[in-house]
């Protein structure tokens, strides 16, 4: 099969690999070498897999030095998977969990409603950002998810009003809200601590 010039893809989430692993995980996507079957085909619970699946875990283990005090875990998911284990994790046992969802219902609902409401402004993916900030933000008060949407808009604000005094296009300037966010969730979990 001829190959097409390749690009080079720098985004944030999948990246160039070189060719030639591209070609071993074709080869090995129709078969594996002395299996006959592809790794789709065959029982999770086999022999073949546990032995690939301790394979790649040593082989992370290894690339990234982790010690053999911590397990390496295989998940599926995407990039909201992962950034709701970060916030779970640092809920700890002790965390008030109840609070912890009423200041992810409040915080991520009435972002969600926003972007629903208004589409061409903020993104699921803000009330994504939201809803997790206010579980974490809940669980240790919800004093702290308010201050944190304050801070949040606050900055907002004066970040557009900056924006529009510079740029002068009348109110059409598109603003990221996500960074915004992320400032006022620091800002209270610093405050939190402090306290």
């Amino acid at each position: 099969m001829p190959t097409a010039t390749r690009v080079f893809n720098f985004s944030a989430g999948p990246a160039v690999l070189p060719l030639p692993v591209l070609e071993e995980a074709q080869r090995d996507l129709i078969a594996l070498p002395g299996v006959g079957m592809s790794v789709m085909e065959i029982s999770h619970r086999s022999k073949t897999f546990e032995d690939l699946m301790h394979k790649a875990q040593d082989d992370i283990r290894a690339l990234a030095g982790v010690p053999a005090s911590y397990r390496i875990l295989m998940l599926q998911g995407g990039a909201s998977l992962q950034f709701s284990m970060v916030p779970l994790n640092l809920l700890g046992l002790g965390a008030n969990i109840v609070d912890g969802l009423i200041g992810l219902a409040i915080f991520g609902g009435s972002l969600a409603g926003l972007s629903l409401w208004k589409p061409q402004g903020m993104g699921m993916g803000d009330a994504k950002l939201a809803a997790l900030i206010g579980l974490v933000l809940g669980s240790l008060g919800l004093r702290y998810v308010e201050f944190a949407a304050v801070v949040a808009f606050a900055l907002g604000s004066i970040w557009a009003v900056a924006l529009l005094a510079i740029t002068r296009r009348g109110g059409h300037t598109k603003l990221a809200f996500a960074p915004l966010l992320a400032a006022g969730g620091l800002v209270a979990c610093v405050l939190a601590w402090m306290s």
